[in-house]
């Protein structure tokens, strides 16, 4: 407790139970404790640090005090086997006097000095002496004693008991924990930002950085983990500099706005992803999609009681300590308004768990100086429903909305300053416990319950909003560029769940319902005798297989065939996301049986023999996935580059993006691969027609593509005023397919440029068709600003274009899918 940093962390030094008051628990342990102390996995050990309890490759120093219990009996056999007046004796009978001496020191400084002095000490004895050295090992042997034999630790055991952890089985986190994890990730312990000593200490790298002109942006991830976000990115502006360009990962619901007074230049662009990829599913279709998933599956639960649900199980089997601390924070401080009889902590709990498990998003900002007005409504309005569905639990929810809501006549209650600390602690933490748990809930279980259509379980996403409007897209892109013009335009993350590329494909099946019906049930029907019984029925269930068919569909490799390393990423993945729901084995409880039989069940149905009759039922369809999602991957990527805002790639988008979650998506890139296409693509640049020709050709190696972003992005670095500056203008469609294109202008000054890209491209085309000329079209236009040039040139094509008010698709599109047109003056 006398470390310079025991307040670095967000620990709870007080907590009520004996075993962690003053203590950080450690649970670290891969068995229960006293599994591990009687195995002899926990070690003693001994170096130029000093004592350290080591299991397997993590090292947990002594505190000081806890030394003269190891060392202070060898004084009597060194006396007898040196001597009393050697010199070694002597100097480690005065490193005895000065670790017992230590705690009469009150500087932390120079007791920190002091205690390192004396371990160099009797490091330097230890190297030096060789009955020192052989009487330390004879006592590292006793402490350690006979796996086997639990008696033989009782030194040990008595020796941890006295340490400033508590080493424990990692899943006693789940139940009961004395610190704030990263989501519930044990071994990363949260720190507290909000600490001004804290902060200067982590950012002192960052901010010498940003002095030397080395770093000019940084990205924060995780920013609703924060005590109070605002505060910390203020901070962060006067660390790098005023002009410095910040953004923030937060997730966003889809009409929920980014707090306007944040100083920073926007999202990493989860907003942006969910509202591009909503474009490219067709709406219109949710009513026979959802009766598609419903009859095949079984499932007729709602996306909000799934995600209910799958809250509350995270919280009774990941977040339980969690939210034991936040509830007994609570009730202490219910106590102040008389309620400590009537307020029990498993009713608050009860309550707490009900409140949490119905907020609909990440988080509210409350308790700060720029408290929105939305959050409070969102607290209420949540309560209300909390409040409807479990009557039972008014009078707690009532006392934590007023808590929360800072409610006047609560305030009478709380005038007490240690009082209000706790007061707002318990309001960020709420707040902090809110985000974690939507994450850990809603992404990484709900999204593993409900497959409808699993392009739509993305991060920022939300799997009941099935598709938008040209109109909604437009409306999104004008509010964004209004406000937060230089934030990030992304399609792909690190925390992606499916890459940007399989999602373009899944988004084809909206499309086609009554043909992803009849697949379905003709794969169900060949694949009968592939699935493996197991005690809870056949493995996989229905919505399971539901769920792998969309998986194949996205993942399957762009030119084939399927190899083993396919196979063997599909069946990691499968497991991963069986893990994740929770339903039939999970992280913690991992059923081998059930994983077994479905990785079985992978392994039969993606066998290369003749026997198998998936294989040949499954390819034609999917190669007509393949073939209509690369326009909407095209489409995409334009839209991304050309639209307001910082488009972003992550590594290896440059080509398609077929990667599952990770660690699928974290795999070695090559990128001497795409240097060597964009040179090739560079040289053939002569004969543009030609070239896009070559391409359209070719699509099946993913070239199309790097095409599309190098052209797009050479334009927007050529035209910098006109992408970074330039008004969004949404442009009307008309004629036969005008659902069927999306179009806007960007204009700054003189400059303009107009966008178009195609989108449910099944009704435009067979397979194999391109979607391009009059003869697809018909009479498809789009209207132009009356101010807008009337000369043109495509930068696909390198083509002019002349035209008057509207302007005919079909000539646009002529020889390429999708067009970026640039005009150099109004007419």
């Amino acid at each position: 407790m006398s470390s310079p940093f025991h307040d670095y962390f967000d620990i709870c030094w007080d907590h009520p139970f004996k075993d962690l008051h003053r203590k950080v628990m450690a649970p670290f342990l891969a068995q229960p404790y006293s599994e591990c102390l009687k195995n002899g996995e926990i070690r003693l050990g001994y170096d130029a640090d000093g004592f350290t309890a080591a299991y397997k490759n993590l090292r947990f120093p002594l505190r000081i005090d806890s030394y003269f219990q190891i060392l202070g009996p060898l004084a009597d056999s060194l006396k007898i086997e040196a001597g009393e007046d050697d010199p070694d004796y002597l100097r480690w009978i005065d490193a005895l006097d000065a670790l017992e001496s230590h705690v009469l020191i009150s500087d932390p400084a120079i007791r920190h000095d002091h205690c390192r002095s004396v371990k160099q000490t009797l490091w330097d004895l230890h190297n030096r002496n060789s009955a020192i050295r052989r009487t330390i090992s004879e006592r590292l042997n006793r402490f350690n004693g006979t796996p086997g034999d639990i008696e033989s630790f009782q030194l040990m055991d008595r020796l941890l008991s006295q340490q400033w952890f508590r080493l424990c089985f990692w899943k006693n986190a789940n139940e009961e924990i004395n610190y704030r994890r990263f989501f519930d990730i044990n071994e990363l312990i949260a720190l507290r930002q909000e600490n001004q000593a804290v902060f200067e200490h982590t950012h002192r790298l960052l901010s010498e950085l940003a002095a030397a002109k080395i770093v000019t942006g940084v990205r924060v991830d995780h920013v609703d983990g924060l005590a109070d976000p605002e505060e910390y990115l203020h901070r962060l502006n006067r660390c790098l500099g005023r002009r410095a360009y910040i953004l923030v990962e937060k997730i966003l619901a889809p009409e929920e706005p980014l707090p306007s007074s944040w100083p920073v230049q926007g999202t990493t662009g989860y907003d942006f992803a969910h509202w591009l990829n909503a474009l490219f599913v067709c709406r219109e279709n949710e009513t026979p999609f959802s009766r598609i998933y419903t009859a095949f599956s079984g499932r007729t639960a709602s996306v909000e009681d799934v995600v209910y649900n799958a809250k509350k199980w995270v919280l009774s089997s990941r977040m339980a300590g969690d939210l034991d601390n936040l509830a007994r924070r609570i009730k202490k401080i219910s106590a102040l308004k008389r309620f400590a009889d009537t307020l029990t902590l498993r009713r608050l709990k009860e309550a707490l768990a009900e409140l949490l498990a119905r907020f609909p998003i990440y988080r509210t900002y409350l308790g700060q100086e720029n408290t929105r007005p939305a959050d409070r409504e969102t607290v209420r309005t949540a309560i209300s429903r909390a409040v409807h569905e479990q009557p039972h639990l008014r009078l707690e929810l009532d006392f934590i909305r007023k808590l929360l809501l800072e409610d006047v006549h609560f305030n009478e209650a709380v005038a007490d300053a240690e009082v209000f600390d706790q007061c707002r602690w318990a309001v960020r933490r709420f707040q902090q416990l809110s985000a974690a748990l939507m994450a850990k809930g809603y992404e990484d279980t709900a999204f593993y319950r409900y497959y409808r259509l699993v392009s739509l379980n993305e991060v920022g996403g939300e799997p009941d909003r099935f598709g938008c409007s040209v109109d909604q897209f437009h409306a999104f892109i004008t509010q964004r560029a209004a406000h937060w013009p230089h934030a990030m335009n992304s399609t792909a993350t690190h925390d992606a769940k499916r890459g940007e590329d399989a999602r373009a494909r899944l988004n084809v099946l909206s499309e086609i319902p009554a043909e992803w019906k009849t697949r379905l049930d003709a794969w169900h029907a060949v694949n009968r005798d592939h699935r493996i019984p197991n005690r809870s029925g056949t493995v996989p269930d229905k919505n399971t297989e539901y769920f792998l068919y969309q998986t194949l569909l996205g993942a399957w490799p762009q030119e084939g065939p399927v190899t083993k390393r396919f196979a063997e990423r599909i069946k990691a993945y499968v497991i991963k996301a069986a893990r994740e729901a929770g339903e039939q084995t999970s992280w913690s409880a991992p059923r081998q049986e059930y994983e077994a039989a479905l990785t079985g069940f992978v392994d039969n149905i993606l066998d290369p023999s003749p026997q198998n009759e998936f294989m040949p039922a499954f390819v034609p369809f999917c190669k007509k996935i393949i073939f209509f999602g690369l326009f909407n991957s095209l489409s995409q990527c334009l839209l991304k580059i050309a639209a307001p805002g910082v488009p972003d790639f992550y590594q290896g988008t440059e080509l398609p993006q077929l990667t599952l979650v990770d660690p699928d998506n974290r795999r070695p890139v090559s990128y001497d691969e795409r240097k060597r296409l964009l040179t090739a693509m560079r040289q053939d640049a002569s004969q543009p027609l030609a070239q896009v020709g070559e391409l359209l050709k070719n699509r099946a190696d993913g070239t199309i593509k790097l095409f599309v972003i190098a052209r797009a992005l050479e334009t927007r670095r050529e035209q910098r005023n006109l992408f970074q500056t330039g008004r969004y203008l949404p442009l009307k469609t008309g004629g036969h397919f005008g659902r069927n294109i999306v179009a806007f202008a960007r204009r700054s000054g003189g400059q303009w440029c107009i966008v178009m890209v195609p989108r449910f491209v099944t009704a435009l085309v067979r397979e194999n068709q391109d979607p391009m000329g009059n003869n697809v079209w018909r009479d498809t236009s789009v209207r132009l600003p009356p101010e807008a040039p009337r000369s043109w040139r495509n930068i696909f094509t390198r083509q002019g274009l002349l035209c008057d008010a509207n302007i005919a698709v079909g000539d646009v599109l002529q020889h390429f899918p999708l067009a970026l047109l640039l005009g150099e003056r109004a007419l």
